[in-house]
């Protein structure tokens, strides 16, 4: 799976095509402690300073190459990918096989950062469900209504009654289990 950059992140890594590869170096490594520590102006500062530029793009430089190398392990893209995804960004062939040296090197724990970044959703354990329907009533003027609600203690469907009274008025119940996914009647 070949990476898609947009036009910003190209132009954050365009200042990288034109450094040495010592300097791609020290860079991937400032990446890799921003991703390990967080960010660290003062190595933007002691860097623009040693290589004569403004410590933004120093920094553009450091996120874009980080965008890079996070994309890249995230999606899990293997070597060829990995090598025809730089391709179009106009890096010499020395900086693209460093670049790749230093994915293959780092993706373990690239990943396993991320690993630790990724949000915990919210989540059901054993959840089971209890059904509530109300078949006929003589005293309700509103119509049948069924109601479920998750319960994780009750394995038991609605119990109902028949019986006959001497007023002629009459009760429905029969009792109904779950049990390993199937319906019984007890």
């Amino acid at each position: 799976m070949l990476l898609v950059l947009e036009d910003e992140h190209k132009e954050h890594l365009a200042f990288l095509t034109k450094v040495e590869l010592s300097v791609l170096q020290e860079f991937c490594h400032i990446a890799m402690e921003f991703m390990r520590k967080g960010s660290n102006p003062k190595v933007y500062l002691t860097a623009a300073q040693k290589l004569d530029v403004d410590a933004d793009t120093v920094r553009h430089g450091v996120e874009g190459l980080m965008y890079l190398l996070t994309e890249s392990a995230k999606l899990m893209v293997n070597e060829i990918d990995f090598h025809d995804s730089i391709l179009t960004l106009g890096f010499s062939k020395d900086l693209k096989e460093e670049l790749l040296r230093l994915y293959k090197e780092h993706c373990k724990e690239i990943r396993a950062i991320l690993s630790k970044m990724s949000m915990d959703l919210p989540h059901y354990h054993n959840l089971e469900w209890r059904l509530d329907v109300e078949l006929a009533s003589r005293s309700s003027s509103t119509p049948n209504q069924s109601i479920s609600s998750p319960q994780t203690t009750h394995r038991r469907l609605r119990q109902y009654e028949y019986t006959t009274y001497a007023d002629r008025s009459c009760q429905f119940n029969s009792s109904y289990t779950i049990s390993r996914g199937r319906f019984s009647r007890n």
